[in-house]
């Protein structure tokens, strides 16, 4: 028996499913049980009957995929592929409707392999340890996006006739390491399924249940129900070595502990809690942590309290310390939350939590990296700044160690900070040929270290935004100079020229023709990026022409078109929903900006830079409207 043909005995089995007894000679059960009958005329007609059903006659088909009689099977299965050939529908958007293309002529593993890259697990568990080619590969699988794509993988989850694939359609759309989904996308998945429920019925194989469950209350009868799906179907593929992945096991038990932490269930959410700690091994501490921040953010502090009972041993290293802190400032205990930072900062890493990553860039890299995915700016900082210390300015895990810090405190407009820590590097480079040609070799060898332009060009970047703070436009212009003389692309810093206050006419005019030369320049690589081989394009340029234009000077409306396009390419992507909000703020379209602005910050809670912006928007709506500007971006 085939992989896929384990998985689909034991979806089969846990599902309960069998075929059902005629009720009336053309039900879909009564015609399936007729395409075993002896005589040709009757098999034929009743094959003819069910290709007329179509999805109609799917679960049917399903359960005769497995009949005894290798007949009914047959073409039972056939019947199933036939039904289930085109997936795109007339609604999918066109670069949905282009990924179900590939995706109907590609073979099972490569419908594996393009399922498994939407998943946000797959992405961060690949992207972190990706060369930079492969990176951008990788983020380009993910372009589709899950809430565009959300239909379709409901039709998958529901009609897919491998099990495999099916299961791996809904563990796309519901896995997630963040507490709470995506509303979007939950949103997407609800009407979806809806929608099938209403033309096909619930469906009996599994996948058709884990959408149901989908849509039921929260309660302790439904996280109980989520955990005995995730039970028996692990305790299955474990016997049957099928092809399912952990993700979907994990999916299970994270659904489980979600509408348990919804419901207040604090014991069901103990337990479902436990279940996904040890699912990858004994007290796993990443998928523990996973489990106790969702806790946290759920506000259920008897539950997480248990946890860090029962787990202490294993809690007592710097990510367990940092995970205590964490919990603690969400508990609102922010003195007892710093005492722990501060321990952690002190703290070893743990011998037995080698990793390559580890190894590479050193564990407190690692560790602030981690932090600032949180949000955990100063603590993150804390780390990058015990990394970078006294060492050589052009050893690697300084020089990445300084650039990460500068990046976040860039983010939080602490521009004199972020300007001097990276001077260091900037001094030591530019004080010879010879120290700039040694630099020149690191991003070779540690690809999270800027190229020297790159590196100059932006400290001298977040000079010029110190400078602007302090009023001093003679130190602004001296500087963005040389910035701009570093790194002529960087529209940052031509953004920035153009709104230096009162500048002499000279640099205004040299200000203009950059921003001219440098739209030319992210519009020739519109079209030179388009073509039969890729008929969307590369989203990058439009964001990039959009992000120039909405912040100097251009065509507004053509901005927002720009935009809007780059994320028809790359849809829910964060930065380009942030230059949506600034192309409708400058064209004058407030109340959409500020939409806009409120879903890029619902998809990257923790940018700085985007909560200023959202907070300007709002500003000008307030006081175009006389009211008092919002004042929760949350």
């Amino acid at each position: 028996m085939t992989v896929a043909g384990r998985a689909a005995v034991i979806f089969l089995a846990l599902a309960g499913a069998a075929p059902a007894a005629a009720q009336a000679s053309d039900s879909p059960p009564a015609l399936v049980a007729l395409l075993g009958h002896p005589a040709y005329a009757q098999r034929r007609e009743a094959q003819q009957a069910l290709e007329g059903l179509g999805l109609a006659a799917f679960d049917a088909l399903y359960a005769g995929a497995r009949d005894p009689d290798p007949e009914v099977a047959e073409t039972s299965l056939r019947l199933l592929e036939e039904i289930t050939a085109d997936w795109t529908r007339a609604g999918d958007p066109p670069p949905v409707r282009y990924w179900l293309s590939q995706y109907e002529e590609a073979t099972p593993s490569q419908r594996l392999g393009m399922l498994q890259r939407l998943s946000p697990y797959w992405i961060k568990r690949n992207v972190d340890t990706a060369t930079p080619l492969q990176r951008g590969l990788l983020q380009s699988l993910n372009l589709v996006g899950r809430v565009r794509a959300a239909p379709a993988l409901v039709r998958l989850a529901r009609f897919e006739p491998s099990d495999v694939l099916a299961a791996e359609a809904v563990a796309t759309l519901l896995a997630s390491h963040e507490y709470q989904i995506d509303p979007p996308l939950l949103a997407a998945v609800r009407d979806a399924t809806e929608d099938l429920r209403s033309r096909f019925g619930d469906g009996e194989r599994l996948t058709a249940q884990w959408l149901a469950l989908t849509l039921a209350e929260p309660s302790a009868e439904t996280a109980a129900n989520w955990r005995r799906h995730a039970e028996r179907l692990l305790a299955s593929t474990q016997l049957q070595q099928s092809d399912l992945s952990e993700e979907v096991v994990a999916m299970l038990h994270q659904q489980s502990l979600r509408v348990a932490l919804r419901a207040a269930d604090d014991d069901r959410a103990l337990a479902a809690a436990e279940a996904l700690a040890s699912l990858r091994g004994e007290a796993d501490p990443d998928d523990l942590a996973l489990a106790i921040r969702w806790v946290g953010a759920a506000g259920r502090w008897s539950v997480a309290d248990r946890l860090f009972q029962r787990h202490e041993e294993t809690l007592r290293d710097k990510h367990g310390l940092y995970l205590r802190a964490e919990t603690a400032a969400l508990r609102g205990d922010q003195q007892r939350a710093d005492e722990l930072a501060a321990e952690a900062l002190r703290a070893e890493w743990a011998a037995e939590e080698a990793r390559a990553d580890v190894a590479q860039m050193g564990p407190r890299y690692v560790i602030a990296k981690e932090l600032a995915q949180r949000g955990l700016v100063e603590w993150a900082v804390a780390e990058y700044d015990a990394a970078s210390g006294p060492a050589d300015p052009l050893e690697g895990a300084n020089v990445s160690a300084r650039w990460g810090a500068h990046e976040l405190l860039l983010d939080a407009g602490r521009y004199e900070e972020a300007a001097e820590r990276l001077m260091p590097i900037v001094e030591h480079i530019g004080g010879s040929k010879a120290a700039w040609n040694e630099y020149a070799k690191l991003p070779e060898v540690d690809e999270t270290a800027p190229a020297a332009p790159v590196l100059t060009a932006r400290a001298r970047y977040a000079a010029a935004l110190a400078a602007r703070e302090r009023d001093d436009t003679e130190s602004q212009i001296e500087i963005l100079t040389e910035a701009i003389r570093a790194d002529p692309g960087d529209a940052d810093i031509v953004i920035a020229m153009h709104r230096v206050a009162g500048a002499p006419d000279d640099f205004a005019a040299d200000t203009n023709r950059r921003i001219e030369e440098l739209a030319r320049q992210f519009e020739n690589a519109i079209w030179e990026n388009a073509g039969d081989s890729n008929p969307y394009g590369e989203s990058a340029p439009y964001n990039q022409w959009a992000w120039l234009v909405s912040n100097t000077v251009g065509d507004y409306d053509k901005a927002v078109r720009y935009s809007r396009r780059s994320l028809s390419i790359a849809p829910d992507t964060a930065g380009y929903l942030d230059t949506l909000g600034r192309c409708l703020f400058a064209a004058g379209r407030l109340e959409e900006a500020i939409d806009a602005q409120r879903r890029a910050i619902q998809l990257e809670p923790h940018s700085g830079v985007m909560r200023r912006q959202l907070a300007e928007f709002e500003a000008a709506l307030a006081a175009r409207d006389g009211s008092e500007p919002a004042t929760d971006n949350e």
